[in-house]
C-alpha cells in the first residue's frame, strides 16, 4: 500500500526495519477490520433471516407444541443447514476478532519500539554524528513521531 515512499531518508538498518514492520502491521490490521466487517454483517443478515423465518412460522400457527417445532427443525435437512451456517458465522467473526485484536496489539508494541528507536536515533544525530539535515528542516526522528502522531500511516 504505502511501500518505501515514508522510508526515503537517510538513517540506520534498525529505524528503517521497525518502520517497515509497523507499516506492515497497520496495512494488516486494516484489511482484518475490513474483514470483519463484511463478515459481521453477513453473520447480522444470517441471523435476522433465520429470526424471521421463525417468526413467520410460529405465527402460522403450525405449531401447538414445542415438540412439533423440535420435529419440524431436524426433519428438514435446510433447517440444520441454515442454523448451522448461522453459528458458523458466528464463530468466524469471533475468530477474525481475536486475530484483529491481536495484530493491533502488536502494531501498537513496534509503534512504540518505534518512537524509542527513532528518539535514541536522534539523540546519536545530535552528539556526534555529521548526517545532514534534511531540506525540509527537520531531521528523520521528528518525521516519524510526526508520521505515527497525524496517523499517516493509516
Amino acid at each position: 500500500m504505502l511501500g518505501n515512499k515514508l522510508i526515503d531518508f537517510e538513517s540506520d538498518e534498525t529505524l528503517h526495519y521497525i518502520l517497515t514492520s509497523v507499516i506492515k502491521r497497520k496495512e494488516t490490521v486494516n484489511k482484518l477490520k475490513a474483514k470483519e466487517k463484511k463478515w459481521k454483517l453477513l453473520f447480522l443478515a444470517s441471523v435476522t433471516a433465520v429470526i424471521s423465518y421463525f417468526f413467520f412460522i410460529f405465527q402460522s400457527g403450525f405449531f401447538t407444541t414445542f415438540s412439533e417445532f423440535f420435529s419440524f427443525l431436524l426433519g428438514n435437512i435446510g433447517h440444520l443447514m441454515f442454523l448451522l451456517l448461522t453459528v458458523s458465522l458466528y464463530f468466524y467473526t469471533v475468530q477474525l476478532q481475536k486475530k484483529r485484536r491481536k495484530q493491533k496489539r502488536l502494531f501498537k508494541i513496534c509503534a512504540v519500539r518505534l518512537l524509542k528507536e527513532a528518539k535514541s536515533y536522534g539523540r546519536r544525530l545530535k552528539h556526534g554524528s555529521t548526517e545532514k539535515k534534511r531540506s525540509a528542516g527537520c531531521s528523520p526522528p521528528m518525521e516519524l513521531i510526526y508520521i505515527m502522531k497525524t496517523n499517516r500511516i493509516a
